[in-house]
């Protein structure tokens, strides 16, 4: 039996030697036969410099400059200076920012028509000599590569590059189409819809209504079954949207965000996504905070439930200002307790609002800390320990 084994082993050496030494042989075949087709067609060695003419080839000034007045002409030689870079990078944010950062005075109204001008004048040009064609496939999604990345860039003026993001969005569905390319079109209409949400200029609830419309629309293809990620992300986010809705029931709009949420809550599992499972749990208490319909004790046990679930993932260590956020929900959570002692309820609000503000300095989040703030001193206003005469005090200092 002991010689059988040994034998055995042997075979299984054997047989691993074999298959690295076949490994081996394959990869310098492989060196061997590509090194040969280069010196064959040295041609191939232009491929890199084949596609830099291809992208300087297409995006070009032609057709458009000669209708812009001669202070915009600039910013048309900018657009088509950081399409260019998109396109060579593949969108790479360390290559567009810092050309971005250098023309922060170019990215303004200005900018938004000549893009819209621009990429009709492309489209159209193209569609009229083949439709659909490569070249317009390229283009449009250089443009959706730009507006991802400005959409994410930190500098500038927020209310007018989110301009842009959207023009940047809305042109590029002129070629992709639900009927051409169904998949980046439901992308496509998803980046929309958080770009509405995130909208600054226009009317707000004209803006919420865009991005309800635009996420249901990028639900009709991105399924559970399909894209149960993806499919969780959009319910999510639809869910913040209907949150803050103004138009329709505001009782009926806030239902509706706590169904998607545990929509979004049977794909994402605290086990297998743990941050996003948090982030729901999160909004969700955020909901029971607002909610009209229900028994308003309950709706705030809930609340308060729902941010130590929360609070199990967003650690302070971990994720600062995550934890910030939650401990400021669960703190406004307390002060308005209906339930449990009323004077603690009242010292749990302002502990938890202390909390907070080791997180949310007035130098590095002066809005949040506000608001913080705000709550404070609301909370002091009417808290029943102490010494009254003091807690006025510092509700006053607090505001």
């Amino acid at each position: 039996m002991q010689q059988l084994f040994l034998v055995k082993r042997i075979l299984l050496k054997l047989g691993r030697s074999f298959i690295q030494l076949l490994i081996i042989v394959f990869l310098g075949l492989l060196v061997l036969v590509l090194t040969l087709i280069f010196l064959i067609f040295p041609s191939l060695r232009r491929i890199p410099s084949l596609r830099r003419r291809f992208v300087s080839e297409t995006f070009t000034t032609a057709g458009v400059r000669e209708k812009l007045p001669y202070k915009l002409r600039s910013e048309l030689d900018f657009l088509i200076q950081v399409l260019q870079a998109t396109a060579y990078s593949n969108g790479d944010p360390k290559v567009i920012y810092p050309l971005l950062k250098a023309n922060l005075d170019k990215l303004d109204n200005n900018f938004v028509h000549i893009l819209q001008t621009w990429a009709t004048a492309n489209f159209s040009e193209v569609e009229t000599s083949a439709a659909k064609s490569i070249a317009s496939m390229f283009i449009a999604s250089t443009i959706w590569n730009f507006s991802n990345c400005l959409n994410d860039f930190p500098l500038g003026n927020k209310a007018n590059n989110m301009e842009i993001v959207i023009a940047g969005y809305e042109a590029v569905l002129k070629i992709f189409t639900r009927e051409s390319n169904r998949e980046n079109w439901a992308k496509i209409q998803y980046n929309l819809a958080n770009a509405y949400c995130n909208r600054i200029r226009g009317n707000q609830a004209e803006n919420l209504e865009n991005a309800i419309a635009a996420y249901h629309l990028a639900l009709s293809v991105r399924t559970k079954e399909d894209f149960p990620m993806d499919w969780a992300m959009i319910q999510h986010n639809l869910a913040i949207a209907y949150l803050y809705r103004i138009r329709g029931d505001r009782a009926q709009n806030l239902e509706n965000a706590i169904a998607l949420c545990h929509l979004a809550l049977s794909v994402y599992t605290k086990e297998d996504f743990p941050i996003e499972w948090a982030n729901v749990q999160n909004n969700l208490a955020t909901v029971y905070l607002c909610r009209i319909r229900g028994d308003r004790a309950q709706n705030l046990e809930n609340a308060i439930a729902l941010c130590h679930l929360a609070l199990s993932v967003r650690t302070k260590e971990d994720f600062p200002m995550d934890w910030a956020m939650t401990q400021h929900n669960l703190a406004t959570a307390y002060l308005y307790r209906i339930r449990g002692d009323r004077a603690q309820n009242l010292e749990n609000a302002i502990a938890t609002y202390h909390l907070v503000l080791s997180v949310r300095t007035k130098e590095d989040f002066p809005m949040d800390w506000a608001m913080t703030q705000h709550n404070l001193a609301t909370a002091y206003l009417y808290r029943i320990r102490g010494d009254r005469a003091q807690n006025l005090e510092n509700a006053i200092a607090t505001y």
